[in-house]
């Protein structure tokens, strides 16, 4: 198995950046000159821009930004210095986000999808990304591949781009935190040509329709996700795993100018339903909340890696100048200046390829070459632990096969009572030969015997850190593993024996002094707050020296502490 690890926040934590694109004035017909629109927004340089103050028309605010352009200024350019270096994270095993935003009409497809001659920030990512690839191919140290998915969120429902039939997809989160939607397509490409001929079909199945602002309005969220997976083919065999999400928003409407009714008004109102969540999320972050409202809608949880997750991400705010737009184009230089602020911890999400050991099946293994084990064991350490696992397995596999020769045998021949012998004497055998292990990250759970004749199982002996889930009322433990891996074994007693109380009070106190959260967690009334208790009093003033001394933990007094004698020592099982 592969194991996934997560580095560290780095230490100079990624602000979310944000560019604001200002598309070109648009003229309206007046039948009077003096009625004609003036701009109520301009960019002032490459870092600030100036916009008509809502309230009073004589002054004007300015906002400062990471990047400010203006109708003169190119889909290349836009590209180049906002979104091209945010690439570099997502082949060293980091996400990146990129999103447009702003109201309707202002151009944020045109940003990111752009025209076969004018490509925007999706063909232009994706190309720069396969172009990467291959240069590193060539160098015959690394591999990369890449697969897409895309989806739409349309009235708070996830629909797969890449396959029509799939409506309404769940949004999830596994273990380590990453938001996933079960069931979503995924496609893996090698070459930009296999790409437009997933992609291109797949954005006119994207929810649009014509209003009194804008003839191909898009009626839903969209996004592009590219995961890339970036694999050393050399030691010590290093794998990143990168995801790039491009997200195209639904802009803001009023509908009393878009002039929307009936379908299209019930559309409005989700696409701004969920901006406001957006909005909600971003002040929560920026105020330092406890809980941040991701689940108030399906965009704010798709987005939740990006905004005070752990992407690296880019935000390009797309504005109108005409003055009719003026409290529209306010109200998204505000949004932006308050994204600006919100605080994203990158992680890199790296495995180790394991190298592969197989004992590959010879003429003396006969069947056994079908059970061969895999050691995925890199270093000499490892390897070197693993071995005399490897010998004892081939061992004992041998020595099973001898034996149910032997029971063939004595089948064959009809004489059953030896078979019965024969089983007796196999069952002593093998308790005969068991062996206490040392405890470690490779060391094999072993059960141990049972005590005195009795049937019920005395104890396990488990590695540290990965305790059985049992009771001490059920079973007694033979052996307890300290938190440098040394084992103390006891011997198994009978529950009836005048010195059983003793060997189980030096057990309950070694788990006290050496058991971990989930081994506390197994005695008798101990739960979570009382273990983390234990285990931070053991810390600060070292380990208990006699059952009393649990009185000097805060919550537990001597009534708790005579409770939990009588429950975990003086019981009988």
């Amino acid at each position: 198995m592969i194991r996934m690890d997560m580095d560290k926040p780095d230490s100079e934590r990624s602000k979310v950046k944000v560019a604001i694109r200002l598309r070109p004035f648009r003229f309206r017909p007046f039948l009077h000159s003096s009625e004609r629109e003036e701009p109520c927004l301009r960019i002032l340089d490459r870092q600030s821009v100036s916009i008509m103050n809502y309230r009073d028309h004589r002054e004007s605010v300015v906002y400062s930004f990471d990047w400010c352009y203006g109708p003169d200024n190119t889909q290349q350019e836009l590209y180049e210095e906002a979104v091209k270096p945010e690439l570099s994270h997502v082949l060293r095993g980091q996400n990146a986000s990129v999103f447009a935003y702003g109201p309707t009409g202002t151009g944020k497809t045109h940003t990111m999808v752009g025209t076969s001659g004018n490509p925007g920030v999706i063909p232009r990512a994706v190309g720069d990304l396969l172009q990467a690839s291959q240069a590193a191919a060539e160098t015959k140290l690394w591999t990369v591949s890449f697969s897409i998915s895309y989806l739409e969120i349309y009235q708070e429902k996830v629909r797969d781009l890449l396959d029509t039939n799939k409506q309404d997809l769940p949004i999830r989160q596994d273990r380590s935190g990453a938001i996933l939607v079960p069931g979503l397509t995924e496609r893996v490409i090698d070459s930009y040509t296999q790409f437009e001929r997933i992609f291109m079909p797949a954005s006119r199945h994207r929810m649009t329709a014509s209003t009194q602002l804008n003839h191909t309005s898009s009626r839903s969220h969209s996004l592009l996700m590219l995961r890339v997976v970036k694999a050393e083919q050399v030691a010590p065999f290093r794998r990143f795993l990168g995801k790039l999400h491009l997200v195209d928003l639904a802009g803001s409407e009023d509908n009393r100018r878009t002039g929307n009714s009936g379908v299209r008004l019930k559309e409005s109102g989700s696409i701004n339903s969920s901006l406001f969540a957006l909005s909600k999320v971003v002040d929560a972050l920026n105020q330092g909340s406890a809980c941040v409202p991701y689940r108030e809608s399906k965009l704010t949880r798709l987005l939740q890696d990006s905004l005070g997750g752990s992407a690296h991400t880019v935000m390009v705010t797309n504005l109108a100048p005409e003055q009719r737009c003026l409290f529209d184009s306010t109200s998204a230089l505000n949004f932006a200046s308050k994204s600006k602020q919100v605080v994203n911890r990158p992680l890199t999400l790296q495995s180790q390829q394991p190298v592969m050991k197989r004992r590959l099946s010879n003429s003396n293994d006969g069947d056994l070459g079908r059970n061969a084990l895999l050691a995925t064991h890199h270093d000499a350490e490892n390897t070197s632990l693993i071995e005399p696992l490897l010998k004892q397995q081939k061992t004992f596999q041998m020595e099973v096969w001898e034996r149910l020769e032997s029971i063939e045998r004595l089948v064959s021949h009809g004489n059953m009572q030896p078979v019965e012998i024969a089983l007796d004497a196999l069952k002593e055998r093998n308790q005969q030969q068991r062996q206490p292990l040392k405890c470690g990250s490779n060391s094999p759970v072993v059960q141990a015997g049972t005590a005195g004749g009795n049937s019920t199982p005395v104890g396990v002996v488990a590695p540290f850190g990965k305790p059985q889930d049992v009771h001490l009322n059920a079973f007694l433990p033979t052996a307890v593993c300290d938190t440098e891996g040394s084992v103390k074994v006891y011997e198994a007693v009978d529950s009836n024996a005048p010195q059983f109380n003793e060997k189980r009070k030096q057990l309950v106190l070694d788990i006290l002094n050496h058991g971990n959260m989930r081994q506390l967690k197994a005695l008798q009334k101990v739960g979570e707050k009382r273990a983390k208790l234990i285990i931070s009093w053991r810390e600060e003033h070292g380990p208990f020296t006699e059952m009393e001394d649990l009185t000097k933990v805060e919550g537990l007094t001597s009534k708790v502490v005579n409770s939990f004698w009588m429950a975990n020592v003086t019981c009988n099982i």
